[in-house]
């Protein structure tokens, strides 16, 4: 009998932890489905802070090259307006867009003119403009300038947001200052 007791409390406590096990493992679950949802929250906070700090940056050091050199990068008052688009772009793809103005644009490289002094830089020149090497925005996107605009519309620093679409087409941005979809963006002038 003395046996059989034994067994019978040994699978007792097997039972037991089955059960101990399941309900660690139902705890585990609840921890895990309220916790993801919370970190993909604060994940979406920290890339759009990092996207208002860059475009911040990037405006930033736009202001202070046109104060040095007189006018913003690629629009000097010699260079003929020819009706096409310009855009700066930091070094990833342009993203598309609701207009084809964006991907078509003629494309002039943020980096030279804000964080090197090239052999055809302003003599007035006197950066460099951003502290930071910028390549992209936290979705992977080249930040896009619609740097034709400093002509008299409104000049933006953008970025395509979370969906990768610039949802703003170039000429309303230039003519009413509204930025579309889940884009973002900091208005230079």
């Amino acid at each position: 009998m003395k046996c059989f007791r034994h067994k019978q409390n040994k699978s007792r406590r097997h039972l037991l932890t089955l059960i101990e096990a399941m309900l660690s493992l139902s705890a585990a679950t609840l921890v895990t489905a309220a916790v993801i949802p919370a970190a993909t929250s604060m994940l979406n906070a920290a890339k759009e802070a990092r996207v208002q700090m860059e475009l911040n940056a990037i405006s930033a050091g736009l202001a202070e090259y046109a104060r040095d050199v007189g006018y913003f990068p690629g629009v000097s008052p010699t260079t003929a307006q020819d009706g096409n688009h310009l855009v700066l772009a930091t070094d990833a793809p342009i993203p598309q867009g609701e207009t084809p103005q964006w991907t078509e644009a003629h494309r002039l490289s943020l980096r030279q003119y804000l964080c090197f002094q090239g052999a055809d830089a302003e003599p007035s020149w006197s950066g460099p403009y951003l502290n930071t090497s910028i390549n992209d925005d936290p979705w992977g996107n080249a930040y896009v300038i619609n740097i034709s605009a400093a002509r008299g519309g409104a000049v933006f620093a953008l970025s395509a947001g979370r969906n990768g679409q610039i949802d703003t087409p170039f000429e309303q941005l230039v003519s009413n200052a509204a930025v579309g979809g889940d884009d973002y963006a900091v208005r230079l002038q």
